[in-house]
């Protein structure tokens, strides 16, 4: 894999969690389950809605994935994933790093990262492809995960200060095709913090269409309508 070396996506948890602080009780509660999943796993996929676990001890109450070859590209892997009837899966091994660096060796391997930008109590969402997202990009060649993402997000929402990083929140990784090639992308999440104007100016070459920031209130409206892995990112946030 090169310099692409997979993380352990979360060991354990401990704060409040950002999301079930505002959202409502219902989806409090399936949050709340999330993270009893996240102290068991080691690496978590997202493929499409489904969410593939690597772990060394099984997640109760989560579909055993048989048989687990390595896929050779997206489409062999969907059509595998058509097996599981729920939302999530598990591969269990005594090496869920091994298992997971093998299960995706004929994936192209591509590292990017961005950040969930605060200013003052809103955050900072693009809109892209139809769905809510946040800003994010490539790490290029020599540049550090810190650099690209602070890069990425100047760039995508044309912000005139240079948002400072506070934190890391999380690894994500998520698998899509690209004429016709397979890919598996690890982005690297940081928290950050932004001084300046609320004027944006959305990269347009990029397939953003908007960008806007967003209050507590609005939020849960913004991810109904975004990733599974962007409200991930969001559920690793602590205050």
């Amino acid at each position: 894999m090169g310099d692409f070396q997979p993380e352990a996506h979360v060991n354990g948890f401990c704060g409040r969690s950002f999301t079930a602080f505002i959202f409502n009780s219902s989806s409090a509660i399936r949050n709340a389950v999330s993270l009893l999943l996240i102290m068991a796993q080691k690496y978590k996929v997202f493929i499409d809605n489904v969410e593939l676990f690597f772990v060394s001890e099984e997640i109760k109450k989560v579909s055993v994935l048989s048989k687990p070859v390595s896929p050779k590209d997206l489409q062999s892997l969907t059509e595998k994933m058509s097996e599981v009837t729920t939302q999530q899966c598990q591969i269990i091994s005594d090496d869920p790093k091994r298992a997971f660096k093998s299960f995706f060796k004929s994936f192209v391997k591509i590292k990017a990262a961005g950040g969930l930008v605060f200013r003052d109590k809103e955050m900072l969402f693009i809109h892209r492809n139809n769905k809510w997202d946040l800003p994010k990009g490539k790490v290029e060649k020599k540049e550090s995960s810190k650099s690209a993402a602070v890069r990425e997000v100047m760039e995508e929402c044309g912000l005139l200060n240079e948002p400072k990083i506070k934190s890391k929140i999380i690894n994500t990784y998520h698998v899509y095709s690209f004429d016709g090639k397979s890919y598996l992308k690890k982005t690297s999440w940081f928290l950050m913090d932004y001084e300046g104007s609320k004027k944006l100016v959305v990269q347009k070459e990029e397939g953003i269409t908007s960008a806007c920031w967003v209050d507590y209130t609005s939020l849960p409206g913004k991810l109904k309508k975004s990733f599974p892995s962007i409200c991930e990112v969001i559920n690793n946030v602590t205050l």
